[in-house]
């Protein structure tokens, strides 16, 4: 990459795969998502909120959209950006991307301590599952809160600095389930949708400048966040067998077709579509949606 690169819900699953990929290829990145052991609490800007998990917002083992806010105090230029968090899956900077003025403030600072962004993988997002009939619209909020206002605020915060240097690429992480109706799925789906036409709409005023913005659809893919939707937290070694046999055959019941590939995604197999879209040399594609879910959409 011509410059570094912005990971958000970096700690786990596919941001954590990116995170790994992009720095084997040299790349210099830089982490966030919604707690970092090596950021000060006392430091914290607007609109903290607790603890992994905690909240509205949370989804188990996923990557949430919001954290604990405000950023971790910037490094200087040249440190290694992983330096802050040491242990493996850590981000560098905590922040509540469902707060403006703390995204705002992220970018400063990454940018005062570590130069111009090149580009900004957006994959912080959270689920939860329900009825919109029976009680499930309650998470509509909340969905749209972690999926749609935080993609807005992370987008139009990276396209006015890419914008200003007519360079550089945005990847935002959906959901096929922003494409087809799913059961159980109707808040999480709207929310995606949503932040997909605003993430395309955003690189349509981009476009003029020569910066790119794309989004990238997932499938099931192997994450604590689909495990943990087929027997909790802690599944055992059969529930994850089980459940990766249930995923991959489908649910007419359920009207959910199964995977013609006949596997469940790896985080790196995402990953590697949202490095090759925020590189050179995609830089002919712009405004477009990638599905990558083995063909489970059709």
């Amino acid at each position: 990459m011509p410059g570094p690169v912005l990971v958000t819900g970096a700690a786990g699953g596919i941001g954590s795969a990116l995170t790994g990929l992009l720095r084997a290829q040299g790349t210099g990145v830089i982490t966030t998502d919604r707690a970092c052991p090596g950021a000060d609490p006392a430091a914290a800007g607007p609109g903290a909120w607790p603890a992994p998990g905690g909240g509205p917002g949370g989804a188990p083992g996923g990557n949430a959209a919001r954290s604990t806010a405000g950023a971790s105090p910037a490094r200087p230029p040249g440190e290694d950006p992983g330096s802050g968090c040491r242990r493996p899956g850590d981000a560098d900077y905590a922040c509540d991307l469902i707060d403006a003025a703390a995204v705002d403030e992220l970018f400063e600072r990454i940018e005062a301590g570590h130069g111009p962004l090149w580009g900004v993988a957006h994959v912080a997002g959270a689920l939860e599952a329900g009825s919109l009939l029976d009680g499930g619209l309650d998470a509509l909020p909340r969905m749209l809160a972690a999926n749609t206002i935080a993609t807005a605020n992370v987008v139009v915060s990276a396209g006015r600095r890419l914008r200003a240097r007519r360079r550089g690429s945005i990847v935002v992480v959906a959901s096929n389930a922003a494409r087809v109706p799913r059961v159980q799925l109707g808040a999480y789906g709207a929310s995606k949708a949503a932040a997909t036409s605003l993430t395309r709409s955003a690189g349509q005023e981009l476009a003029s400048s020569g910066v790119t913005c794309n989004v990238v659809h997932p499938g099931s893919t192997r994450t604590p966040m689909l495990t943990a939707s087929w027997a909790g937290p802690a599944p055992q070694a059969g529930d994850v067998q089980a459940g990766l046999a249930a995923t991959i055959a489908g649910d007419l019941a359920q009207h959910r077709l199964g995977i013609p590939l006949g596997r469940v995604a790896e985080p790196d197999d995402v990953a590697q579509v949202v490095a090759f879209l925020l590189s050179p040399a995609a830089r002919h594609i712009t405004l477009a949606e990638i599905v990558v879910d083995g063909g489970a959409t059709l």
